[in-house]
């Protein structure tokens, strides 16, 4: 929620700076995005706030395997792969802030 990553900005710059934290990121924060390449309000928000302070995320694409993606786990790995790159260069060739690269996808076997 963005109003929760705004208390933790605020809280990061009264404890280190606001400059400080600029320069130097202070929070690690997990954006999910719901495959494929949706992002609901809520995190697309809280992305924006952290993004404009310049902190550290982890922009996370949510697969679960033959439900939002191929069902095979190659085809999978590919589609998570695309998107947590798009994003990831995407975000970083706009905010410049530091990005962390992951991914991560459920089968479901019925």
């Amino acid at each position: 929620h963005p109003d929760n990553a705004r208390d933790t900005v605020t809280m990061s710059e009264i404890i280190f700076g606001a400059e400080t934290i600029r320069e130097n990121p202070a929070a690690l924060s997990i954006v999910s995005i719901s495959s494929p390449m949706r992002m609901d309000e809520r995190m697309l928000s809280a992305l924006e706030v952290y993004a404009e302070a310049k902190q550290a995320m982890i922009l996370a694409p949510f697969i679960i395997v033959g439900a939002m993606s191929p069902s095979t786990i190659a085809a999978s790995i590919a589609q998570q792969n695309a998107e947590s790159l798009l994003l990831s260069l995407t975000l970083k060739c706009l905010t410049l802030e530091p990005l962390v690269y992951r991914g991560h996808f459920y089968q479901m076997l019925i």
